[in-house]
């Protein structure tokens, strides 16, 4: 190694370093701005009795991974809903 193959290995490190710190700051500024849509999306669903739906699916169209959990809390929202309707608690 040469004191110039040195000099550009730092450079080349400075520059991926960077470029990693700006898709960071990036991807903050976009979670911020995106953090208030998703809540009051959920919101918005909550105030009608009802749990959101995929807010991926309803912009674009295409449907996003879900867990379990999901599916579980829905059908225990509906299962308690139709005991309440059925006047059996």
């Amino acid at each position: 190694m040469t004191v110039v193959d040195d000099c550009l290995r730092e450079n080349e490190d400075n520059a991926v370093i960077m470029f990693a710190r700006g898709q960071i700051f990036c991807l903050s500024v976009m979670a911020a701005a995106l953090l208030p849509v998703y809540i009051c999306w959920n919101l918005f669903f909550l105030a009608h009795g009802r749990t959101a739906p995929s807010l991926l699916l309803a912009l674009t169209g295409r449907p996003s991974p879900t867990t379990g959990m999901t599916r579980s809390l829905n059908t225990c929202c509906t299962e308690m809903r139709l005991r309440h309707c059925n006047g059996t608690h």
